[in-house]
């Protein structure tokens, strides 16, 4: 026989039941590209530590291989700073999600020089730059270094 005190046990346990299960699914979580385009370009996932050159085109057309220093490369750290193969240091940032902007702090002449590029590609262990140079359009690639 149900009592009254049975009841309320059970519908006060079927209440819980309800709201821990509906309370314990997994939102869905979509990173801001902007966060997510920071941490594939830091490396900050422990996948690699820096970018190495492997593909250089000018107007769309690529460069031979033997023209691209193999020893050149690009690191952005998550602190802000950067460093490449030809010994610049500086600063960069996301500008967007697909903008990114270097500023070399150690020139030899003291001011700091500026250059933007477009990301045409970036993932974990692809990155693709592209900028302008006297009218002309550059296009570097890179790959993922551990």
């Amino acid at each position: 026989m149900l009592t009254h005190s049975n009841i309320s046990s059970r519908s006060l346990i079927f209440m819980c039941l309800f709201f821990l299960l509906s309370c314990s699914k997994q939102a869905v979580n979509n990173p801001d590209p902007l966060a997510k385009n920071i941490i594939a370009l830091t490396g900050s996932e422990g996948a690699y530590s820096r970018w190495r050159l492997h593909k250089i085109s000018m107007n769309r057309v690529e460069q031979p291989q033997n023209t691209i220093n193999k020893e050149y490369y690009k690191a952005y750290l998550l602190n802000g700073n950067f460093e490449d193969g030809d010994g610049l240091r500086g600063k960069w940032k996301m500008v967007t999600a697909d903008s990114l902007r270097e500023v070399v702090t150690n020139t030899t002449t003291g001011a700091y020089a500026i250059q933007t590029y477009q990301i045409t590609n970036l993932t974990r262990t692809e990155l693709s730059l592209r900028y302008l140079v006297n009218a002309r359009e550059v296009s570097i690639s890179f790959t993922a270094e551990k």
